[in-house]
């Protein structure tokens, strides 16, 4: 993802997912990897997947409301 590779990096993210779908940081990544490529409903997904396991997690939050702006 740091690399601009997002479509590797999704990838890699729902791979590391299947194993531990509790991995809030690969989850999130997973989110801003899919916002990148203008993949909202599926980014906004990933982001309310984050918030569930960590209801407080502000990174997935702040995410959020990035998606509702122009």
């Amino acid at each position: 993802y740091a690399a601009g590779r997002d479509e590797e990096a999704i990838t890699e993210f729902v791979a590391a997912l299947a194993i531990n779908p509790r991995y809030i940081e690969a989850r999130l990544n997973h989110g801003l990897a899919l916002q990148r490529l203008g993949r909202k409903s599926d980014a906004r997904a990933a982001f309310e997947e984050v918030l569930k396991i960590d209801p407080d997690n502000q990174a997935a939050q702040e995410s959020l409301q990035s998606l509702d702006r122009p």
